[in-house]
């Protein structure tokens, strides 16, 4: 029994050290080496004048991003930050760690107006790891009718729109079903995050 226990605490720890972030690095210094081509429209400069705002409480200050809209950092914190990089986007970001490494998950949403967004994971320099996430099919949205009907969903439905929330709390992405209601779709599809990347999660 002892030794059962001593098992779950072990798998446990594992578990939490996927999700919770080393104390080397803060989303404020990731941050500040984010490439404006991801934070476009948005420049390092404004969102660095942003950040200086935010830390001395003037929270609901915005700035111009380069197409004259308006930039805002909603929240910052320890390992995230949610970013209104202009009137139709945001930028969610978070770090997370695998095996060995630190990287950084970026969920990128536009709303025009149906909110849709994108996932990329980054390591420390910036560069894709294509490894650890991909995308969903449009065939992992079926339902059991939907997988009945594939030809008439592909019909109806010419393109996929998805929104995505992380808890980091859990390590749980959610994607949530915003494409033309239909009865072919699921809902939403969820992933864990692991010390190898998200899994989808498969309900019971």
């Amino acid at each position: 029994m002892l030794r059962v226990i001593r098992t779950l605490l072990a798998t446990a720890a594992v578990f939490i050290a996927a999700v919770v972030v080393r104390a080397d690095i803060t989303a404020k210094d990731a941050l500040r080496t984010m490439p404006d081509s991801i934070l476009e429209p948005l420049t390092q400069k404004v969102l660095s004048d942003l950040t200086e705002y935010y830390e001395a409480s003037q929270r609901e200050k915005t700035m111009e991003n380069s197409l004259g809209g308006e930039a805002k950092i909603l929240t910052l914190e320890a390992s995230h930050a949610l970013i209104r990089t202009g009137t139709a986007r945001t930028l969610t970001f978070d770090i997370l760690t695998t095996k060995s490494d630190t990287v950084y998950a970026v969920i990128e949403t536009f709303e025009t107006p149906v909110k849709d967004s994108r996932l990329t994971i980054y390591n420390k320099k910036w560069e894709p790891q294509l490894k650890l996430w991909k995308e969903p099919k449009s065939k992992d949205w079926l339902n059991p009718y939907g997988r009945k009907h594939r030809s008439a969903f592909e019909q109806d439905v010419p393109y996929i729109l998805a929104e995505y929330s992380f808890d980091s709390a859990t390590g749980i992405l959610t994607l949530t079903n915003r494409s033309k209601e239909n009865d072919y779709m699921l809902a939403q599809l969820r992933y864990q995050w692991t010390p190898k990347g998200f899994k989808f999660i498969k309900d019971d």
